[in-house]
């Protein structure tokens, strides 16, 4: 979750008086204060989604009135905050993130602006690397390997001195583990693929995943995700609760049973590989509490390849963790609610509902005391940027077939 204050916690609770600002930015910044930002845009409307699961992990949407020409796809960012009014005129500002322009539409000669935008990922998945005669070397770290494709500036010998995503200083770089030693196995050819791709390749043999967050800093983080021990946000379903419009789904899409991961042989032979499964005893490594590889749920088999894994313990490794990734049949929970700025994606929700099924036709009241709780990890959201309710999808895995 976003760093909010407890005050404002409690007045996102409930109906409040907001605001949004948006105001373009020079350089590379990474705060929540940008030094040198432009006047405060005139937004008509728009929001801010963020998924996941998504390559680029938000995006904007944003009517303003501002003249034709003014605002250019020409590598231009927008940052964009929230604020609630906390005492009497006085607003906490919270970050919604950096996005590079991408498009500016006008609808007439004189109508408002429609712009859209994307995190700075939309940069990295967008550059390609045109020196393929460059190799990593083994040995470096996993900290001066994302800096150097990123930063031209930290560009190491290896690498030719105009490569790199971002011309711009050293900035930070989220890493969840120790980066500077981790390191990259063996020599690496960097062929012609996007900066992304490359990243993306390493980041998964570590069990790792990448994203921009609020602040415009890379998070090379894990990809094993656990709701939190203690809830980022507990909400109320039915009647009196925060709730509106709520579904619920239970699905199998995206489920399997076994896993078999394939590496990449040094020499000509055949390329190493290894599996992982569930629901028998012949099954090496079992995840016990997911669909049964000889049950009813039928066996679905997720393939995966990385020249990293070069040898059969590590494709293995590599199939038990993607295999620890299936808890069950998934449950998927879409709702609105009054608009929280602290709220991101894989935040832990924990719903409350009443615990008796309610008569048909009739709402259940998210007031009495009997009340069951279910915990969630938020998949996806919309931020509305000129009024009206959060959209929220959460999932949960929790529900065993055999």
């Amino acid at each position: 979750m976003r760093p909010v204050s407890d005050t404002l916690k409690g007045i996102v609770s409930s109906t409040h008086t907001a605001k949004t600002r948006v105001r373009t930015v020079t350089g590379f910044p990474q705060s929540t204060a940008p030094a040198g930002a432009g006047e405060p845009l005139a937004v008509v409307d728009g929001f801010v989604e963020m998924d996941s699961s998504a390559e680029v992990r938000s995006t904007i949407d944003l009517e303003v009135r501002a003249p034709y020409g003014s605002l250019l796809p020409d590598g231009t960012e927008l940052f964009v905050e929230y604020g609630v009014e906390v005492s009497g005129g006085s607003f906490e500002w919270t970050s919604l993130g950096y996005f590079r322009i991408d498009e500016v539409t006008q609808a007439g000669w004189d109508g408002t602006l429609r712009i859209t935008g994307s995190d700075r990922m939309a940069q990295v998945r967008d550059t390609e690397n045109m020196f393929s005669s460059q190799s990593i070397p083994a040995g470096t770290s996993d900290q001066v390997f994302y800096a150097s494709l990123l930063y031209s500036n930290q560009a190491q010998t290896w690498m030719h001195s105009s490569a790199g995503v971002f011309g711009t200083a050293a900035v930070a770089i989220v890493f969840d583990y120790d980066a500077n030693s981790a390191t990259v196995g063996y020599q690496q050819p960097l062929g012609e693929d996007t900066y992304y791709e490359m990243m993306k390749t390493r980041a998964e043999r570590s069990g790792k995943r990448l994203f921009f967050d609020y602040l415009g800093q890379l998070n090379v983080v894990s990809d094993v995700v656990e709701p939190n021990p203690v809830a980022d946000l507990i909400v109320r379903a039915g009647k009196g609760g925060q709730l509106s419009n709520v579904s619920r789904q239970i699905t199998r899409r995206g489920v399997y049973t076994s896993v078999r991961v394939t590496g990449q042989q040094a020499t000509e032979g055949d390329p190493p590989w290894g599996w992982s499964g569930s629901g028998g005893a012949s099954v090496p490594n079992p995840a016990p509490n997911a669909p049964s590889w000889y049950g009813k749920f039928g066996r679905i088999v997720k393939r995966f390849a990385s020249p990293l894994l070069l040898d059969q313990p590590a494709c293995t490794a590599a199939a038990d963790t993607l295999m620890s990734k299936v808890k069950g049949l998934p449950s998927v929970l879409s709702f609105d609610m009054i608009p929280h700025p602290g709220l991101e994606t894989l935040d832990t929700v924990v719903v409350t509902w009443p615990e008796n099924t309610a008569s048909a036709g009739t709402v259940p009241d998210a007031t009495t005391s009997g009340q069951a709780e279910e915990i969630h990890v938020v998949d996806r959201l919309r931020f509305p940027l000129a009024g009206g309710p959060m959209s929220v999808t959460t999932r949960a895995k929790y529900l065993v077939v055999p």
